[in-house]
């Protein structure tokens, strides 16, 4: 089951900050080409609101992560690696920005 720490969303809403955990950790392969829980079991699980959870997955859809399958579930999408190589260079030249200007990674993820 897919578990998040909520409580460091910050000033993001709880739906957005889900969708990016989500979404890096498609992006980043550790959710692969596999059906994800169902909103209920999710919202459940993570002690959140139903409508937090089909809101995260709404903009996942928007965004061609994740795909809905009527009666069936939520899959995840097989991303190309270029794509996945892109965002990971990405957030690796964020990251590194950001430390130097003297954030800790503890803070940043």
């Amino acid at each position: 089951m897919l578990t998040y720490d909520l409580n460091k969303s910050g000033k993001l809403p709880k739906y957005d900050y889900l969708y990016q955990c989500i979404r890096d950790d498609i992006i980043s392969g550790k959710i692969k080409s596999k059906q994800l829980p169902s909103k209920r079991a999710l919202a459940n699980h993570l002690s959140i609101g139903l409508i937090t959870v089909a809101n995260a997955y709404e903009q996942l859809i928007t965004e061609g992560y994740i795909v809905a399958k009527e009666r069936v579930g939520y899959f995840v999408q097989e991303l190309p690696e270029d794509f996945i190589k892109k965002n990971q260079e990405k957030k690796d030249s964020i990251l590194n920005a950001m430390e130097k200007m003297q954030f800790l990674k503890k803070q940043l993820l």
